[in-house]
């Protein structure tokens, strides 16, 4: 014989469960209590450091993620670390109040993906993920000024042009460019 308890029917919290069985020559079994608890939400977890809206941000090779997880009941909080082929999972450092950090150092240039977990014990689970481009190279720049501003006159003697010089720059950057300052 069996019987379920529909747990989602009752609000989030703690209950006592107390069960007896009895047969029909009304001899009983003793009365077995179990502490059950009723968790439909998932943890709240949260990743500290800005990003841009598509979950994308831009790192030289050290990386330092924080953020917080909160459940009254988390099972595990874990992360995988993809880069190109190879991918790994491990646990995130924890601090008190629930605070987590994940180092990384000496990345390769590329997009890394960090995808971070919490899970509680009734099995609710939450995600983000984070793509981290690794930019260690420094953009280049090129320019070409035209006419130029010194000049020989034919008589051995610099002169200096009058008038409009055109500069013409060009930024070669791989990843998003934060400015161009002159």
């Amino acid at each position: 014989w069996s019987a379920y308890v529909n747990i989602p029917s009752y609000s989030d919290g703690a209950y006592t469960l107390f069960v007896q069985v009895f047969d029909n020559t009304s001899n009983e079994s003793d009365v077995q209590k179990f502490n059950i608890t009723a968790d439909s939400k998932s943890p709240v977890l949260t990743e500290g450091d800005s990003t841009d809206a598509n979950s994308t941000r831009y790192s030289q090779s050290t990386l330092n993620l924080t953020g917080t997880v909160t459940d009254d009941n988390l099972s595990e909080l874990y992360y995988t670390y993809s880069f190109g082929e190879n991918s790994v999972t491990e646990e995130p450092s924890i601090s008190g109040d629930n605070n987590w950090v994940i180092n990384k150092s000496n990345l390769a240039d590329g997009t890394h993906i960090f995808k971070i977990v919490a899970t509680d014990k009734a099995g609710n689970s939450s995600v983000i993920t984070r793509n981290i481009i690794v930019d260690n190279t420094d953009p280049v720049i090129t320019t070409n000024v035209s006419p130029l501003i010194m000049y020989n006159n034919g008589n051995g003697e610099e002169e200096t042009v009058n008038g409009t010089i055109n500069v013409n720059v060009r930024v070669s950057e791989t990843n998003k460019l934060k400015g161009v300052y002159y």
